[in-house]
């Protein structure tokens, strides 16, 4: 079920080819989730258990947040998680192009909040490594995409050829193992989605630059 669910959402990486792009579509999808129910919509997030770093796959490092967040508008509870997370939130441009389109509020004085104050929360996440600076615009020379953005490259010592990752792939750009011990990628093609990164069960997959 879980490999189905991230094999709609990658296909989403292939049609859109900026990361702004993307946070568009995830805001257009909601919106409309947003404006064709009649009944209200409540969102909950389990963050008792946390992950930072590289996710949601073997990648990231779990962390105990100690928090369930709940609430009638999806941009608040994601703001809110991600200072309960301690991250900034200034960073999340999905949050802030969503209260910009009026999808619901992300400002710290806009949200009202009943239980535990966020004054009493410590962490400290660690964010992903898979942002890039060139998530705005479109990136078409190969050599470009190599200098400034990094590609996901399966460790020998922990991969096991499950080819989750091939099945995972929206660009069709990994294959069978050449050699038998890691899978092969064309990275002419590879369009850094990290989806193979997201879905490996050895965390097997880290980020690399090819220049620099």
């Amino acid at each position: 079920m879980q490999l189905k669910i991230y094999s709609e959402k990658s296909k989403w990486h292939v049609k859109t080819e900026t990361e702004a792009e993307f946070m568009s579509f995830l805001l257009d999808l909601y919106s409309s989730f947003l404006y064709s129910k009649k009944d209200r919509i409540v969102s909950i997030m389990d963050g008792i258990i946390g992950l930072e770093g590289e996710g949601p796959g073997k990648s990231g490092k779990p962390v105990s947040a100690k928090a369930v967040i709940a609430g009638m508008d999806a941009l608040a509870v994601d703001s809110v998680a991600i200072r309960v997370a301690g991250l900034d939130l200034r960073k999340s441009e999905l949050c802030i192009e969503g209260e910009r389109r009026s999808l619901g509020y992300s400002s710290a004085d806009k949200i009202d909040i009943f239980g535990v104050l966020l004054s009493e929360f410590d962490n400290k996440f660690i964010p992903p490594k898979t942002k890039s600076f060139l998530g705005k615009m479109p990136i078409s020379t190969y050599f470009l995409k190599n200098l400034v953005v990094k590609k996901p490259v399966p460790d020998k010592e922990k991969c096991t050829l499950c080819y989750q990752c091939r099945t995972i792939c929206p660009a069709g750009v990994i294959d069978k193992s050449a050699d038998g011990r890691i899978p092969f990628y064309d990275y002419k093609k590879c369009i850094r989605c990290y989806c193979c990164m997201e879905i490996c069960p050895e965390g097997a997959i880290d980020l690399r630059r090819k220049i620099l």
